[in-house]
């Protein structure tokens, strides 16, 4: 384990997450995805409960840490958890999150500690072990207003697992485009959500149009580079 100056905890070998917080000077204001956090801090009217979904070191619970009235962190790496509970003392479920409740392969990543995915096509060998994945349906969740969703490509499959706590709660969401974007789109938009405006190709934010976690009508739009996105996959939306 590597320990900076600063006070981070990362993962030996690790590479990118080290260059990511290496120049923090407050950990629970990190400079790692800052855009996509201060639109939340600015525009989400109702901070409840934030789910961390692939909270990786930590970087983003110790962020909402004072934001939010509450916040659930999700890990499934061994790695990975063990700098996580030394950088943040919050509630830690240690899963990988998806669509069903199984046990499935997780493959860490040596010198990027965020690209540890679930390999379904792997066998049990080296730095792929097996973990328990859970549906967030399944978690007894309450006053959901914010799920982040960081898992390599398996987004999908976790909105999937939480269709009815994004139906019934109306959780602003905020997710790495990977594949299955068409989907993704369609999905929000069929329950009436919208796009809340951020400068980040990397990330999508979904708001919900009614309910106490809708955010004033200034904060919805679609930037540029979210619109290169939605057109390199033909995706059509109105807002």
């Amino acid at each position: 384990m590597q320990i900076l100056s600063n006070g981070w905890h990362v993962p030996d070998q690790d590479e990118k997450m080290f260059n990511h917080v290496k120049g923090d000077t407050n950990r629970f204001a990190p400079n790692y995805e800052k855009r996509q956090r201060l639109v939340i801090d600015q525009e989400h009217p109702n901070k409840k409960t934030f789910l961390d979904v692939g909270a990786n070191i930590g970087v983003w619970s110790l962020a909402m840490q004072n934001k939010f009235e509450n916040v659930i962190a999700f890990e499934p790496s061994t790695k990975n958890l063990e700098c996580l509970r030394l950088n943040w003392d919050g509630e830690i479920r240690e899963y990988a999150v998806g669509d069903v409740n199984s046990t499935v392969v997780f493959k860490d990543s040596a010198k990027n500690c965020g690209n540890g995915k679930v390999r379904p096509d792997l066998t049990v060998e080296g730095s792929a072990y097996e973990v328990e994945m859970v549906k967030l349906d399944d978690q007894n969740i309450t006053d959901c207003s914010l799920i982040k969703i960081d898992v390599q490509g398996f987004e999908w499959q976790v909105v999937q697992g939480a269709q009815n706590l994004i139906e019934t709660q109306l959780p602003w969401v905020t997710v790495e485009p990977n594949q299955d974007i068409t989907q993704m789109v369609e999905f929000f938009f069929n329950r009436g959500y919208k796009f809340v405006e951020v400068k980040s190709k990397r990330t999508f934010i979904f708001a919900p149009t009614t309910g106490p976690n809708c955010p004033r009508q200034k904060a919805f739009g679609i930037r540029p580079s979210t619109q290169l996105v939605l057109d390199e996959h033909n995706i059509e939306v109105k807002q």
